[in-house]
């Protein structure tokens, strides 16, 4: 079969979830079928040869109101509003965007099957006459990690904007479901949300890890690993520094540390580093290092959508997890068994303290979980029923 598989970043190498998940399906698809992969976004600069080839389309975005003048911003909200349109997918509807979909037609035409992540790009791929056995991956419900950062805005009509917008982006992600000949979301609990019956789930996945369950090299060091330009993450990795760590170290009475390490820190959270405590890491080339040293593997995530790779991560290092409830959505992972549940800063220090006190349950839990993981969570098996969605 020949399969298109259209991705909006560059998947090499895979320094976000996103990026994983594309690169790794891209791969899995490419062992069993011809695969023809495109992206909206150009190679980065000194990167090496792809498992698969890439081919860029330039797709250049509209400047978000966020980014302008004062001015510019009052105007493109006053715009926005009486625009059927979300604002994701108007940003993209550009002159040069709508030439590079044309194109993607051409490659459509050619194709078996063709796979588009985020629906805002295959809305507009639709538009330009791509049709078929069209399969959208939504990766994130969009609309549902919007709502989470709307909340935190204060009010201002730019804040009215983005609330309406939200409600448009919420029907919109629903109506392109009915479009399509299929969509895919990463766990169950989004289904009910597009409410179609061509509305399949293809999980996150994690590549095989060394096993780190026994005891770590730093017994008083806790992780958090992720994208650190991603809202979601902003906020766990804050909350977790000033609401939690403190909790921990006061109960323990002994110093903890906090290791945030994920790239593209974005300034309030380079201020979390005080240099003792905390310490920002950035982007790490190797992950497998900092998996064993720490002791604990934190995963505070109070918003957002999808399956949590960081958590299939850690887990399959056989590294102790403690975990919200959002964090662990669409895993099927067994709490107080493969990781601790925590959603309060106390619970948190609790379950934290417990773990820094007791190495048996650290090596207990990690492998708990490590197995379960493997059971369930390997690409191989995502591949499996990625194939499953592309070819049924």
């Amino acid at each position: 079969m020949k399969i298109l598989y259209v991705t909006r970043y560059y998947p090499w190498p895979a320094t976000s979830g996103a990026k994983l998940r594309s690169a790794r399906l891209i791969e899995q698809l490419a062992s069993r079928h011809a695969v023809r992969a495109v992206a909206l976004e150009p190679t980065p600069p000194g990167t090496g040869a792809a498992p698969v080839p890439v081919e860029f389309l330039p797709v250049q975005r509209t400047q978000a109101a966020v980014e302008q003048s004062r001015w510019r911003k009052r105007v493109a909200v006053a715009r926005a509003l009486f625009d059927h349109r979300p604002d994701v997918v108007r940003g993209y509807d550009t002159p040069a965007g709508r030439q590079s979909f044309s194109a993607l037609k051409r490659l459509a035409d050619e194709s078996d099957a063709i796979w588009i992540e985020w629906p805002y790009i295959a809305a507009l791929a639709l538009v330009a006459g791509v049709k078929g056995r069209v399969v959208v991956d939504y990766v994130d419900l969009s609309a549902t990690v919007q709502a989470g950062m709307v909340d935190k805005l204060p009010w201002s009509p730019y804040r009215v904007a983005k609330m309406v917008d939200t409600l448009k982006l919420r029907r919109f992600e629903r109506h392109l479901s009915q479009q399509v000949w299929r969509a895919v979301v990463c766990k169950p609990e989004d289904v009910s949300a597009l409410g179609g019956r061509n509305v399949f789930v293809v999980p996150n996945g994690t590549d095989t890890a060394p096993d780190y369950s026994a005891d770590p090299v730093d017994t008083d060091t806790i992780l958090f690993v992720g994208l650190m330009c991603y809202d979601p993450n902003i906020d766990a990795a804050t909350w977790f520094s000033r609401e939690c760590r403190p909790a921990v170290q006061s109960r323990l009475g002994r110093p903890v540390r906090f290791d945030v390490v994920g790239g593209e820190p974005t300034e309030a959270v380079l201020r979390l580093d005080d240099g003792k405590h905390v310490r920002v890491r950035g982007y790490a080339n190797n992950l497998a290092d900092w998996y064993r040293r720490a002791a604990v593997v934190v995963a505070p995530i109070r918003q957002g959508s999808g399956t949590k790779l960081k958590v299939l991560e850690a887990l399959a290092y056989g590294k102790p997890l403690v975990a919200t409830e959002e964090a662990v959505l669409g895993h099927g992972l067994r709490p107080d068994v493969d990781y601790l549940p925590a959603d309060s800063p106390e619970e948190f220090a609790s379950a934290c303290t417990r773990l820094l006190q007791d190495s048996e349950l650290r090596i207990r839990l990690g492998r708990s979980g490590r197995e379960r993981i493997l059971e369930r969570h390997t690409w191989q098996r995502v591949g499996e029923i990625a194939d499953q969605v592309v070819c049924g």
